[in-house]
């Protein structure tokens, strides 16, 4: 939502987010910073401050109040929010104006695009303390097993975007070892909050990226501290991974604390960095790699791609992680590496060092087929004794794995199956049964087949082209194939069969392809007739539906004329008994609707608002004209019954459905 400028409210709208009696604030990402545009009654009522201080108090230190173990979190996904839209539902602690116990609040925002397309931040603000079923809940997920792993096992840990040196994450040891010099604000860099007072001083560390572990002064004490900063991803977005230790001296084969460190590095260096290239995984190409806390079988880092999962609300557990493999693969003899990959296997097998190390394995996805190569890596953390796994993952389609790939899904309903590589002049072609047995499977020199005028002919007979050069070839596949990667063609022979010619990219830079080609004349010639049909059976019911719709349409219309004509009677009799009240129920109607598209509402939700108000008082009809018109001042007695009209009014219509919520307080 960052914009240059500040986002101006008119008066009107201005005046009507004020006055919402919710506590509610609107806020605008403005060149790296976070400011407040309005503030509610609701949420200064509920804050305990004046408007003007509550917004001073938002600008300048957003997260004064809040409890220092929920700051960090806070802010992180405060700023995760505001620049790259995340959702954002958190519950955390925090002081209220003048008291001195910490309350549970949940908040939860939302993006509305204003009309002259800047997107502002609208947050709702919820105290749930007392509310102990929904504050167990949130406790419960009140942080993800990765930064509740990093908090509690990894020492002093801060993760730094490449580009802009923003912080991403930085856990609670590192604050210990190097207090912060100011308040944390979203999208500051390392240099701003740790080293305010020192900007240049430690620019250095990325200087030392990938070399090991160095030994720096540390500018605010002037202690030494050994320094590790790894190539890493976090969260999709290419990382820095900053690892700080308190530098020891002394024999290292009696010095137990440096023995503990240097675990820790060798640890953190082979679990929890890794750099992947963001493509998709049956891209050739792919890399990416998981980390898992075996012991609790919770997923502590995901830099691979979800279409290894078969849906986003699969479990990311190690378990459902190799069954949803194991649910691709199409190699039976794999089948055996999956059973001892199960949880209980693993650990037995972790213990004896015989655990599978790694594995090719061939996978049927959406893309195609595909070899994906797993390296696995078990260790257990210095710290808690825990055990965790290391997958990574590379697509390793290459020509070798293809050749295995032809012989592995050969099928007789093929006419063959070919794996052409044209940068390097070669083509393997398997045939199925319906050709030659003596030439089921060999390779062409792809230079003297296209060399022949035969050569061109046979493949633009296929694909219904004419080709002059292997150029020729080459940019009609890439054309079609386009960003899918593949094409289907079907094509009718000079002698009436029928081929379907697929054909998908492997590597685009090599000129390498898979082309497969089967008859389907038998087949197609059933579907055309079928789909005919279909189309047919379509066309009629299309035509009858639209009739139908036609004969609702009208008739619906027909029904809300009567209504609203009903409406207005009983609005324009209630008037003729009370000429005081005169129009009083079109004017309630009148400035519900314009108060409704003040705060946003949809057209028809403002429309059910102004009938709704129109019959506020049909109740008046059950009360006698001698109290209804009296002049006088009415006793209590009797205003008590008048009182009544609103439990008569909801008799009269507790079976009116027409209008949505008309029976009910809105």
């Amino acid at each position: 939502m960052s914009s240059g400028q500040v986002y101006l409210f008119s008066n009107d709208h201005r005046a009507a987010y004020e006055m919402f009696p919710m506590p509610l604030g609107i806020f605008q990402y403005i060149n790296g910073k976070v400011v407040t545009l309005l503030v509610s009654d609701g949420l200064c009522n509920f804050i305990g401050e004046e408007r003007s201080q509550l917004i001073d108090h938002f600008n300048n230190n957003m997260f004064g109040n809040v409890h220092p173990d929920d700051a960090e979190m806070l802010a992180r996904l405060g700023y995760r929010f505001a620049t790259k839209q995340d959702s954002y539902d958190i519950t955390y602690r925090t002081k209220l104006y003048g008291q001195d116990e910490y309350r549970y609040v949940h908040t939860v925002g939302q993006f509305r695009l204003m009309e002259n397309g800047i997107n502002l931040a609208f947050i709702e603000y919820i105290d749930i303390t007392d509310s102990e079923q929904i504050l167990i809940q949130t406790l419960q997920e009140f942080e993800s097993p990765k930064t509740r792993f990093f908090d509690e096992n990894m020492g002093a840990m801060v993760v730094v975007s490449r580009k802009e040196k923003q912080l991403l994450y930085f856990n609670k040891a590192v604050c210990r070892m190097l207090p912060p010099k100011i308040n944390y604000d979203s999208g500051m860099t390392f240099q701003q909050y740790f080293y305010s007072d020192f900007p240049n001083s430690m620019k250095k560390i990325f200087d030392m990226v990938d070399i090991g572990p160095k030994v720096i002064e540390e500018p605010n004490t002037h202690r030494n501290l050994e320094v590790n900063v790894i190539s890493s991803s976090w969260n999709d977005e290419p990382a820095y991974t900053i690892y700080f230790y308190e530098y020891q001296t002394g024999n290292s084969e009696i010095n137990q604390d440096n023995m503990l460190r240097h675990k820790r590095v060798a640890f953190n260096n082979i679990m929890f960095t890794g750099s992947t290239n963001k493509l998709p995984f049956y891209q050739n190409g792919y890399r990416g790699f998981r980390v898992w806390n075996f012991t609790q079988n919770e997923a502590i880092l995901d830099e691979g791609h979800d279409f290894i999962y078969d849906s986003t609300t699969d479990g990311k557990t190690f378990d459902n992680y190799i069954n949803c493999l194991h649910r691709k693969s199409i190699v039976k003899e794999d089948d055996y590496f999956f059973n001892i990959c199960q949880k209980e296997h693993m650990i037995f097998r972790y213990e004896s060092r015989s655990y599978p190390i790694n594995r090719t394995l061939t996978l049927q996805t959406k893309e195609g087929r595909i070899y994906i190569a797993l390296e696995i890596t078990m260790m257990k953390s210095p710290d808690s004794g825990e055990i965790f796994i290391k997958v990574w993952e590379e697509n390793v389609t290459d020509e070798l794995v293809a050749d295995m790939m032809m012989t592995q899904i050969i099928k007789n309903e093929h006419d063959y199956i070919a794996y052409i590589d044209l940068s390097a002049n070669k083509c393997r072609v398997i045939f199925g049964k319906a050709q030659d047995q003596n030439r089921k499977n060999f390779d062409i020199n792809l230079k003297a087949y296209f060399k022949s005028s035969w050569g061109f002919q046979q493949f633009a007979r296929y694909f219904g082209q004419e080709f002059s050069s292997q150029d020729g070839i080459v940019n009609y596949i890439n054309e079609r194939c386009g960003e899918d990667g593949s094409f289907f063609h079907v094509c009718e022979l000079p002698n009436g069969q029928l081929k379907k010619m697929f054909v998908q990219t492997i590597d685009r830079s090599n000129l390498i392809y898979y082309l497969q080609c089967s008859d389907v004349t038998d087949i197609l010639r059933i579907e055309r007739n079928r789909e005919k049909e279909l189309q047919e059976a379509h066309y009629k019911v299309m035509m009858a539906n639209r009739d139908l719709q036609e004969a609702v349409q009208a008739e619906h219309a027909k029904v809300e004329s009567i209504l609203l004509q009903t409406i207005l009677s009983v609005n324009n009799a209630l008037d003729a008994r009370d000429e005081y009240t005169c129009r009083h129920s079109e004017r309630v109607s009148e400035y519900s609707a314009e108060m409704a598209r003040r705060l946003g509402w949809s057209e028809k939700k403002v429309e059910n608002l102004y009938n709704i108000a129109l019959v506020h008082d049909i109740g008046k009809i059950g009360i006698p004209d001698a109290l209804l018109l009296k002049r006088n001042a009415l006793t209590e007695e009797e205003y008590e019954q008048i009182k009544k009209h609103v439990e008569i009014g909801s008799i009269i219509l507790k079976d009116f459905t027409a209008i949505e919520k008309v029976s009910i307080s809105f």
